[in-house]
């Protein structure tokens, strides 16, 4: 039987010498890494028909793929293709079945308004577009260190996030990883073209980190579209804890505006792509 932690030229190999189990465990790799580089750039709703396309061609091609070593390449380069057109800049704020169809702005803004997660004000930072990379290292820095206080900052907020609003996270490990340190950096959108490629390609190779970036997604795009914002105009002096005759922050947002489909969707692709592949065999 294949192991579904093997790297993944072993499982391509043993896809080719008739392996269908190495199939099947390939097919979830690749279709799970479309999915988390596809929503952390674009979020799943603008995405979504992009990311069925990619799987389809991925699925109907990966046989013609005769070196190995080509196949990260080739298969990165179907997604970026089909996702062509799409724009990251400025994020997004969709509610999604994650977040109980609430807006991830209001979840973040509860967190603001409770003053519980000390690292807020850095996450505001790193996800401002207004803001240096000298700024942004000098206030980490001040925090405990670049880029550990960020990344220590946003597991903080995850957390919160999942024991407060009952965000079903899969992992509230309270310790960040510190494996990962170029995540929220590559969230925030500010890694160098060349880095951002590289995170993503590593992704490939660990299933944590792909849902990780999944799970996360959807608040990383609530920021970068300034769902902190308030917080860089706020005073220096530390928020005041809320209470509960306080009330929450006056910030305009938007209404969820649609109820998006059952993730089914996403992984009923996957299954497709799996059965396509082991199909090419025959």
């Amino acid at each position: 039987m294949a192991d579904p932690q093997a790297p993944t030229l072993d499982l391509y190999n043993a896809w080719k010498s008739g392996d269908a189990a190495a199939g099947q465990a390939m097919a979830q790799r690749f279709s799970d890494w479309y999915f988390a580089i596809a929503v952390a750039r674009y979020g799943e709703q603008a995405s979504r028909e992009g990311l069925e396309r990619a799987c389809q061609l991925f699925a109907q091609g990966i046989a013609s793929v005769e070196n190995a070593a080509e196949l990260e390449s080739w298969a990165l380069a179907i997604l970026d293709a089909e996702l062509q057109g799409l724009t990251q800049e400025g994020g997004v704020d969709h509610a999604c079945r994650l977040t109980g169809n609430r807006l991830p702005s209001r979840l973040l803004l509860s967190a603001v308004a409770e003053a519980e997660c000390k690292g807020l004000p850095l996450l505001a930072l790193t996800w401002s577009p207004n803001v240096t990379e000298e700024e942004l290292r000098h206030a980490a820095e001040e925090a405990g260190g670049f880029p550990i206080a960020i990344l220590k900052a946003r597991y903080e907020l995850k957390q919160w996030l999942g024991m407060k609003e009952a965000v079903p996270f899969p992992d509230l490990k309270s310790d960040a990883n510190l494996d990962y340190l170029p995540l929220p950096l590559y969230e925030a959108g500010r890694l160098p073209d060349e880095e951002a490629a590289a995170f993503e390609r590593w992704m490939l190779s660990d299933a944590d980190l792909r849902k990780e970036v999944s799970d996360f997604s959807c608040f990383s795009l609530a920021m970068r579209s300034g769902a902190l914002s308030g917080l860089l105009s706020a005073s220096s002096k530390p928020a005041r804890r809320r209470t509960a005759d306080s009330p929450r922050l006056s910030y305009e947002v938007p209404d969820a505006s649609w109820s998006p489909e059952p993730w089914v969707v996403v992984f009923a692709a996957c299954g497709l792509l799996a059965i396509a592949l082991l199909l090419t065999l025959g």
